[in-house]
């Protein structure tokens, strides 16, 4: 199981979230076979990494499934917004990515834990190679927006199917023999929106319409908030049940990781993740943090609430830093978008309020930059971190909101809003 950090040790624990393809993908380097699988893992290694955070799909998965009607990574179309992933999808019908790893990481003593995307399906044309065929053969379970609008993005959690589905791919990535999974709902928040069926519920329980909603105050949400969030955590009870089960059918542990944005109670809450009860009701073993402002009222995030949260049901929590400015995609170079001092503050910030260890998105791609490999790999140590700040000394940084949050983060001027004044593009 993952274990509270002892806060006198001077070792990091170092998570790299990996998708391997997009380094492939986003810097067009087309070079190799399946070998680049290992080359990934091997820079991982050298940078002092324990923990592999593996991705097993979102809306496909990333893996050989023997999931009857389950659709692999580029299986119906190589087309990825509007690219040919090609490439991708010539190495996935020639290997399983997933068992690679697996058989990497065993060898070399590194722990690999499977990601999946919780509600990301992408379902428009030119995204056929990341849209399941479930996705896209029950369109009565996609999602909506305040608007009546169809969000084809999402699939609603209050229909059972959607509910199974996920479940059924969690199962089998744990019954591969997996270290842990992790449940990541940083794809796509929020898990749940205005599905008439979910709406109609509502209404019935409280004689309120929430796509009436005006008010600027989240105050005036919660009852909704709330209500969506516990059709969500029903999910999450469902899902447990059939993890314990299989924990004991196995033999092995597998805890339950949940990647979440780092925003503040109420905005978890109006996204779906209550994770307050999740730890109450022992749902799962541990969160994994991505800083990830959102909404234009809360554009703050706050560590140190889902940190103490954590402790105090004596479960750990990994903080998270996004590659946002730390990489650009098809620039190997950097030109200024990148600052060793923004870098090596916020891990240091975020370990002062007692994360349980630091985990680095897109790592497949951040350590395959020469200007940051030996940035990334001090981050391992406590002491070369303050040392890194002593040395780089007093730098005046530009006063950019954006270093180092996750990928989707936008600039504050387009933060999505509460009701309708945005579109309802986040609640």
């Amino acid at each position: 199981m993952i274990s509270i950090s002892d806060s006198n040790s001077d070792n990091v624990a170092l998570y790299g979230i990996i998708e391997w393809f997009c380094y492939h993908q986003n810097y067009e380097v087309f070079d190799g076979g399946p070998e680049v699988i290992d080359r990934a893992l091997e820079l991982h290694q050298e940078a002092g990494f324990e923990y592999i955070v593996w991705s097993a799909g979102r809306s496909v998965v990333e893996y050989w499934s023997a999931i009857p009607g389950s659709t692999r990574l580029c299986e119906l179309s190589d087309q990825v917004g509007g690219s040919s992933w090609s490439y991708t999808r010539d190495i996935i019908d020639h290997v399983c990515p997933l068992r690679k790893a697996q058989a990497y990481c065993k060898r070399n003593g590194l722990s690999l834990y499977a990601r999946l995307g919780m509600n990301r399906h992408y379902g428009a044309s030119n995204w056929t190679g990341t849209t399941s065929r479930f996705a896209l053969e029950h369109p009565e379970y996609r999602e909506k927006a305040i608007s009546g609008e169809t969000d084809a993005s999402r699939l609603c959690y209050h229909f059972q199917e959607v509910r199974d589905e996920r479940i059924q791919i969690l199962m089998e990535l744990q019954s591969l023999g997996v270290d842990g999974l992790v449940l990541d709902f940083c794809r796509q928040v929020p898990m749940l929106r205005y599905h008439e069926s979910l709406v109609d519920v509502f209404k019935q329980e409280t004689g309120q319409d929430p796509t009436e909603f005006t008010s600027q105050n989240p105050e005036d949400y919660r009852e909704w908030f709330q209500f969506r969030a516990d059709r969500f955590t029903d999910f999450m009870r469902e899902l447990r049940a059939a993890h314990r089960r299989q924990e004991k059918e196995l033999g092995r542990a597998c805890p339950l990781l949940a990647r979440v944005p780092d925003n503040v109670p109420w905005l978890c809450l109006a996204y779906g993740l209550d994770l307050d009860r999740w730890f109450e009701e022992d749902l799962i073993d541990a969160t994994m943090l991505s800083p990830f402002p959102l909404c234009h009222l809360a554009p703050e995030g706050d560590p140190a609430y889902h940190i103490n949260l954590a402790h105090r049901h004596g479960k750990a929590c990994i903080a998270g830093i996004g590659s946002k400015n730390l990489i650009t995609s098809r620039s190997f170079e950097n030109s200024g978008f990148y600052r060793p001092k923004a870098l090596f503050a916020m891990a240091d910030a975020l370990l002062g309020q007692g994360a349980d260890g630091l985990s680095v998105y897109q790592s497949e791609s951040v350590l395959r930059m020469n200007y940051i490999f030996q940035d990334i790999a001090d981050l391992g140590s406590r002491r070369t971190i303050r040392s890194r700040l002593n040395q780089i000394g007093h730098v005046s940084l530009p006063d950019d909101y954006l270093f180092g949050v996750d990928w989707h983060t936008q600039p504050p001027d387009r933060m999505h809003g509460l009701g309708k004044t945005v579109g309802d593009r986040a609640l």
